[in-house]
């Protein structure tokens, strides 16, 4: 499975809304009318599923683009009133093929690959779902964090599951004291009794609550005297043992840390220190060699961390693209990147992140799936001149091409590493460094990369912070 979002951090770019529905469109120099759900277009979180080994989707504040054929053939679906500020996009275990986001607060999911959503129903309605987690060793099984008011004005926190694809949810398994904010849920890949949840308590307290038996009991392991008084996020449990798990620890004076507990929450160690609190951790993914990789953001910049010892230490990997979300199938490890700095959308790299190879830019989409393509002609006409060629509003969606790697890339479909890939066709010019390469947009006037850095400079001073999620880190 892939390594999905959990450390729900503010996104490194957040989305945003437009105040004005036309200033998306005034900047791009289109004829095109922004929806109201205009947002910068960055990536926000890749899915790359091991039992579909062709798929590749990645979700973005301008929809989801995905590929059937390993990356030879990409389409886009625009977002919609079912999944519209959509996030946390999370995929499914055999046998259904279901893909789950969070939108407006709620659970929703789709079951022909964006065309259409559903929203859950059950004990979540009318709660705000603040975290959705897909079990990843239990088809048809998911946890909900649903918040509400109660009569005495505060808020209530609950952990809701569902076992039947999240179509509805049963009565919460467990449910917080007045106050206690519950900002993660998570499950044990070797262990599926095993639950973890991160709480807030009164808003400030750190404790991490365990079940050993599926949500019946629960212990609290209150980290206060560990770690003192900050905020408390899921990272990842390890899939091999139900006691380890990772977790970001943030104090306002240091700043986000990686904290690892290897005895189910009795104790914790600091293993990725803070800085003072320019630093935060924007993502987490473990390889097939078993390294893991976690990625940082400082101002804006992203910086990329390995570990080759179980996550005891961490040492910086260089000249890393800038890192948005990590997913793994098999010995590959995918990156969601900033297409308009690095060239391209989507990475992938066979060396636990030493180089990275581009996979994806936006101007290779090719299509509208015909379920949608009426549907997403305002958006598609209004992003043309900033992300791909306007014909691909109107064309008819390819048949996915043979492929034989495995979703590795290659082919047609891929961007070669040697100068020829660019943004909006234009070539982009290639730094080596540390056995890699990094591909940096020419700054020519007029071309997409300028017109996107005066669109940001619209965006950024007209408007308000869209509803914004802490991503995870997983």
């Amino acid at each position: 499975m892939p390594v999905l979002p959990k450390i729900r951090r503010h996104g490194i770019l957040p989305r945003l809304a437009l105040t004005s529905l036309t200033a998306l469109a005034l900047a791009a120099g289109g004829s095109g009318r922004a929806r109201a759900n205009g947002a910068f277009p960055d990536a926000q979180s890749l899915l790359t599923p091991a039992a579909w080994s062709n798929e590749l989707i990645l979700a973005t504040t301008f929809g989801v683009v995905f590929s059937r054929d390993a990356g030879r053939t990409w389409l886009w679906t625009c977002e919609q009133e079912g999944n519209l500020f959509g996030v946390m996009y999370q995929i499914s275990l055999p046998p259904r093929h279901r893909i789950y986001a969070l939108s407006n607060n709620r659970v929703v999911f789709s079951d022909d690959m964006t065309c259409s959503w559903h929203i859950a129903g059950g004990a979540v309605t009318g709660q705000e779902i603040a975290d959705v987690w897909v079990d990843r060793a239990v088809p048809d099984r998911l946890f909900a964090i649903g918040a509400r008011c109660c009569d005495t004005g505060g808020t209530v926190h609950s952990i809701f599951p569902s076992l039947d694809g999240g179509q509805t949810f049963g009565p919460a398994v467990y449910v917080g004291a007045v106050g206690d904010r519950v900002t993660g849920v998570e499950t044990s890949v070797s262990d599926p009794r095993v639950i973890y949840l991160t709480i807030e308590g009164g808003g400030t307290q750190p404790l991490l609550v365990r079940s050993g038996d599926g949500g019946a009991s629960w212990e609290r392991h209150d980290l206060s005297g560990l770690l003192g008084i900050g905020r408390l996020r899921l990272v990842d449990v390890d899939p091999a043992d139900p006691d380890r798990v990772f977790l970001m620890w943030r104090d306002i004076r240091i700043g986000e840390q990686l904290v690892l507990s290897e005895d189910g929450g009795k104790t914790v160690a600091v293993t990725f220190p803070g800085d003072g609190g320019a630093r935060v951790l924007s993502g987490f993914v473990r390889t097939a060699s078993g390294a893991l990789l976690l990625a940082t953001n400082r101002n804006g910049v992203s910086g990329l961390f390995r570990s080759t010892d179980r996550g005891h230490t961490f040492v910086e990997v260089q000249n890393a693209p800038q890192l948005r979300g990590f997913s793994v199938r098999g010995e590959v490890v995918f990156a969601a990147t900033d297409n308009f700095v690095d060239g391209y959308a989507i990475g992938t790299s066979t060396d636990d992140g030493t180089t990275w190879r581009p996979l994806l830019r936006y101007d290779q989409v090719q299509a509208i799936p015909a379920c949608l393509r009426a549907a997403c002609q305002t958006d598609c006409q209004t992003l043309a001149p900033l992300l791909w060629p306007p014909e691909i509003c109107s064309a008819d969606a390819p048949p996915p091409a043979p492929s034989s790697d495995g979703g590795t890339g290659g082919g047609g479909g891929a961007v070669e590493p040697d100068g020829s890939g660019g943004v909006g066709g234009r070539p982009a010019s290639v730094r080596a460094g540390g056995g890699g390469c990094r591909c940096d947009v020419a700054a020519a006037s007029g071309d997409a990369a300028t017109r996107w850095g005066s669109l940001a400079l619209v965006v950024l001073g007209a408007q308000a912070v869209r509803r914004r999620r802490l991503p995870s880190l997983k």
